[in-house]
């Protein structure tokens, strides 16, 4: 049922015309670069870049949020950069790290 989600994501918005470039993005976000991913199997530049992107944002996203403290960022990083490759978009992790820089920490 889990991997149904994004599907089920894309249908709900389908129906409103203006959306359906978002609905692809929301259906591709748990495809993975190696292939591995769902719910179609996508791999490398075939993933919507949107949808790799919303990727790499939710990762460090759920790992900062689960993860209290001032070495929350880097432990998000490095769970990123340890799925550059496979789960990940090797060129989107620059630009993830430069601004995950700006991200004021809580001993700021």
């Amino acid at each position: 049922m889990y991997a149904q989600h994004p599907v089920r994501g894309q249908a709900a918005i389908d129906a409103i015309e203006e959306l359906r470039p978002a609905g692809l993005l929301i259906r591709h976000h748990h495809e993975r670069i190696d292939g591995s991913g769902f719910p179609d199997r996508l791999r490398g530049k075939t993933i919507p870049l949107g949808a790799r992107i919303i990727a790499v944002a939710d990762a460090l996203d759920r790992v900062v949020a689960s993860n209290p403290g001032d070495d929350a960022l880097p432990l998000g990083l490095a769970r990123v950069r340890a799925g550059l490759g496979s789960h990940f978009d090797h060129a989107l992790f620059p630009h993830l790290e430069s601004v995950a820089a700006d991200v004021p920490t809580s001993a700021q």
